[in-house]
């Protein structure tokens, strides 16, 4: 099954099934030390550009950095999302859906000069750059309003 099999409806519903089922069964420890290093890499290739992160849900491939206070983290904002930077691990709450995001009016919000290196989890990619998410539109919503901001899709190879 691939990405490129995208349509409406149902068959989007297939094919996140599909590719949550893949996702659950992949063992995540053993590529996660690689897959950090390669995302290590890639930052040090935009040293002045903002670069934001997220905190993994559950199965996600995850990155995790000593020190967040480098990088820009999502929150939703009822049917939007922005990036803040938090000042420590502290600043992380459970938001919707159970997941990890910075809250605290004393965060620095993403200014989006200059364009910012964006990593964001996938359900699937396929090779010409499309993206299935979890089907609820915030990084498409977000991409959308910002199309300058460079895109980095985060997946096991499996996926």
């Amino acid at each position: 099954m691939e990405v490129t099999e995208l349509a409406a409806g149902d068959a989007k519903a297939k094919l996140r099934r599909h590719y949550q089922k893949l996702r659950r069964e992949y063992n995540h420890a053993s590529v996660n030390r690689e897959l950090q290093s390669q995302v290590e890499r890639l930052i040090a290739e935009f040293p002045k550009r903002p670069i934001c992160l997220y905190r993994a849900m559950a199965d996600e491939a995850s990155l995790e950095f000593a020190d967040v206070r480098s990088y820009y983290f999502p929150r939703v904002e009822g049917d939007e999302l922005s990036f803040f930077k938090p000042t420590s691990a502290a600043d992380f709450v459970k938001g919707h859906y159970g997941v990890l995001q910075p809250e605290g009016d004393h965060l620095l919000r993403l200014s989006m000069v200059p364009a910012p290196v964006v990593f964001c989890p996938a359900l699937a990619l396929d090779f010409e750059g499309r993206r299935l998410g979890m089907g609820k539109g915030f990084y498409d919503r977000f991409f959308a309003a910002h199309p300058e901001a460079l895109r980095i899709g985060v997946a096991f190879h499996v996926q």
